[in-house]
């Protein structure tokens, strides 16, 4: 008669510590924590293979049921070793190599040369102002150990750590990113950054000052800069969902290099544009045609809010002339609607991930009727939007595809085919999503004000990789 096998941990795993008085255990194969309570950490360290559960139990003067309890626990979340489980964590690792192909971007990244050299360049030298509106401060900003290290040892004012976290920053399993993550703690529904005060003033820049904020913070709204020959090539992310209030009368980032400058050189690696653009599957075009012809599609477009379908066929045209031997970006109303049902799959199973925005589960919410609506009938992307402005919402969609195209954050998607129809999915999304909102505000007419809360909610869901995920498969799928 064969012994039991003597319980071990996985060799793969790794315990972290956690908020006071707690320690985590990550999967980095299920991309899992465990916590674990402060009386259980002896009982983890003598799950070694060495020991039988009455040595362990009899060792720590614990119950036997106890530590019975605690081996079937971390058994039952597949962190012991254990041949019946290894074929189904054999299939999660290749899901996630699969998943990870999927989405690596086209840009490369390494460390940045000499920051003191290149030129500073910004798309369409783009103004804006913060307006102290704290929507930025509503999502999990990750922190590097150092940034953590000084924060922590602030005294801040009693009521600033959330019961619900138990401290300032809190561990994150790689659902977002794929990977672990240090984040700075939140409070719930909407999701609201801790420092963040009862004015929307932020905590750590009225007493440490601004460059004490964490990196991701200061850049806020800027993407982050890529390596282009030309010199650091910086745009603006338009997540920020008052974007359009300050482009035209905020300050320039153009007359504040050095400030671009001294962000880039914190980076300890950059997106590089390499010498060669994947444009689709197999299919590659050297680095100086492509950028041409890039800047000529910028300037033909045209129309995308209130003449979608020749914005559409912009997109087209111009794909069809690198003869990439691949269907168009621009996706038929069937295809689209098969995304949309696949991005609203996603949707419902992340819900949680997804709240994780200034408009909390409400805003969670509205993306799913809009999903929903696509769903059903794709076509309402394409239907006329009374807008109160037409052309200031031309103006400002385009705006948003000069800086998605030319701050090449469309190359952070696996191909320039995926990020350019990703380009054409955010313009119809946010033109039904911005009538949905001026609808449920009972206005006739849909203002620009709307359109950027939708740009800024569809810029971010993309940007969450379970959702990324799922655009990127159905679009591959057609």
């Amino acid at each position: 008669m064969e012994s039991e096998a003597l319980p071990r941990l996985r060799g793969d795993l790794e315990i972290l510590s956690g908020q006071p008085d707690a320690t985590l255990i990550y999967d980095p194969v299920q991309r899992t924590l465990f916590e674990l309570h402060p009386e259980d950490l002896p009982l983890v360290k003598l799950l070694d293979g060495k020991h039988s559960l009455p040595e362990i139990a009899r060792g720590l003067r614990r119950p036997l049921a106890e530590v019975q309890e605690l081996v079937d626990d971390l058994s039952d979340a597949f962190l012991l070793e254990d041949p019946e489980q290894e074929e189904m964590l054999r299939a999660l690792r290749r899901r996630n190599r699969e998943e990870d192909r999927l989405l690596a971007p086209v840009l490369d990244n390494g460390p940045l040369p000499d920051p003191s050299v290149p030129p500073i360049h910004v798309v369409d030298d783009a103004r804006h102002t913060c307006l102290r509106c704290g929507a930025c401060c509503h999502y999990a900003v990750p922190v590097s150990p150092e940034e953590r290290t000084r924060l922590e040892a602030v005294d801040w004012p009693a009521g600033t750590v959330p019961e619900e976290s138990g401290g300032l920053f809190q561990l994150r399993p790689g659902l977002q990113w794929g990977r672990l993550e240090e984040t700075i703690a939140t409070r719930s529904d909407p999701t609201r950054c801790v420092f963040l005060d009862e004015n929307n003033l932020c905590q750590v820049h009225q007493r440490l000052g601004e460059t004490a904020k964490p990196f991701v913070c200061r850049l806020f709204p800027l993407a982050f800069p890529v390596l282009v020959p030309e010199g650091i090539l910086f745009s603006l992310t338009f997540e920020c969902p008052f974007i359009y209030a300050t482009y035209d009368t905020g300050e320039p980032f153009a007359v504040r290099p050095e400030l671009l400058r001294a962000l880039a050189a914190e980076m300890e690696e950059i997106y590089i544009l390499p010498s060669e653009i994947d444009l689709s599957e197999g299919k590659k075009l050297a680095r100086e045609p492509f950028l041409q012809w890039e800047e000529q599609l910028r300037g033909r477009l045209v129309a995308p809010a209130t003449r979608p379908e020749a914005f559409l066929e912009t997109l087209a045209h111009a794909w069809g002339e690198l003869d990439a031997h691949e269907v168009s970006p621009s996706p038929t109303p069937e295809a689209f609607g098969h995304m949309a049902q696949a991005l609203r799959e996603a949707a419902l199973s992340e819900q949680p991930l997804l709240s994780e925005t200034p408009e909390g589960t409400e805003g969670s919410r509205q993306a799913g009727i809009v999903l929903e609506a696509l769903k059903e009938r794709p076509l309402r992307a394409w239907e006329p939007v009374p807008w109160e402005d037409g052309p200031e919402a031309d103006r400002f969609l385009v705006r948003f595809a000069h800086h998605f195209l030319g701050g090449k954050q469309y190359l952070l998607y696996r191909t320039a085919w995926l990020g350019l129809r990703a380009l054409a999915a955010i313009v119809l999304l946010s033109r039904c999503d911005a009538s949905f909102l001026a609808r449920q505000a009972g206005r006739e007419r849909v203002g620009v004000e709307m359109l950027n809360r939708a740009v800024a909610r569809w810029c971010r869901l993309l940007d969450l990789r379970p959702i990324r995920l799922a655009y990127v498969r159905a679009a591959l799928q057609g």
